[in-house]
């Protein structure tokens, strides 16, 4: 049995508990580094909800980041995505889990400083 922080972070939290810390994060680094395959093979048995609505699997996952994100020169979207606020529900017992985050994405372009471009939950 897991006993929790005054914010609700568990402190004896469970591994699966991390791996979908590292789940999340690793989704950030990919979308930054333009790899819209990985991370569509990351959330393969998921279902993501992006701008252009929710939708579930490999190549759905896939056409939706390449239909809605623009890929410049360097094969990158030029952002820098920080997630914050990250609670997880882990049902062990069930085999289920639920998370939700906070995002910014931030960009710079050449004629553009760096600057957050859209944030949301």
């Amino acid at each position: 049995m897991s006993t929790f922080t005054p914010d609700g972070v568990p402190t004896n939290p469970p591994s699966s508990y991390w791996a979908i810390q590292n789940l999340i994060a690793t989704y950030a680094e990919l979308v930054d580094d333009g790899d819209f395959a990985a991370v569509a093979m990351l959330l393969a048995d998921a279902s993501f909800t992006g701008a252009a609505g929710s939708v579930s699997g490999r190549d759905a996952i896939e056409k939706m980041l390449r239909d809605s994100l623009i890929v410049y020169d360097d094969g990158t979207p030029r952002t820098k995505h920080v997630t914050t606020n990250i609670a997880i529900e882990v049902d062990e017992e069930a085999g289920t889990a639920v998370s939700h985050a906070y995002f910014t994405a931030l960009q710079a372009l050449p004629d553009f400083a760096l600057q957050p471009i859209v944030s949301g939950r």
